[in-house]
């Protein structure tokens, strides 16, 4: 392919990609409008999703261990660039610090427990009036979890 043209494809295709879709009609129906059989299907489709990334992470972790055993072997430090994308081992530094460090932080940690423990306590009295007391919000519809019940087929 000539060079011109290659670079006219890849001008008219970041073009197309800067383009956002709009529409203010929902694609599907909503939610509220589902019926038991549609919540049924859509709470199928949530679960095996849920299953399917779980497998897809971790063969990905694994890729990426076998993909570090090959750089840390070949002692290959700078970045690869392959198809418009930048393969990097990215370096860890790990510090450790001193008992005495380490005492006071486990120190300060539990105070600061308390503390929280003690806001919290102060929130749940309905006498109390101070300015120490925490502030609870509860969200009943936060996120969806999916648990395998005991006695399931799979």
């Amino acid at each position: 392919m000539h060079t011109i043209t290659s670079r006219h494809l890849l001008r008219e295709r970041i073009k197309a990609q800067r383009q956002i879709s709009f529409s203010i009609h929902p694609l599907n129906a909503m939610p509220s409008k589902w019926s038991d059989f549609e919540l049924t299907r859509e709470l199928m489709r949530f679960g095996e999703r849920r299953d399917q990334i779980e497998l897809l992470q971790a063969e990905h972790e694994e890729h990426g261990q076998r993909l570090i055993e090959h750089f840390k072997a070949n002692a290959v430090e700078e970045p690869v660039d392959i198809c418009m994308q930048r393969f990097t081992c990215v370096k860890k530094t790990i510090k450790t610090y001193s008992r005495h460090l380490e005492r006071e932080e486990a120190l300060m940690k539990s105070k600061i427990k308390s503390m929280k423990k003690k806001e919290e306590e102060n929130a749940a009295d309905a006498n109390y009036d101070g300015p120490h007391q925490c502030h609870i919000v509860v969200d009943q519809f936060h996120h969806m979890s999916v648990s395998r019940l005991k006695d399931s087929i799979a």
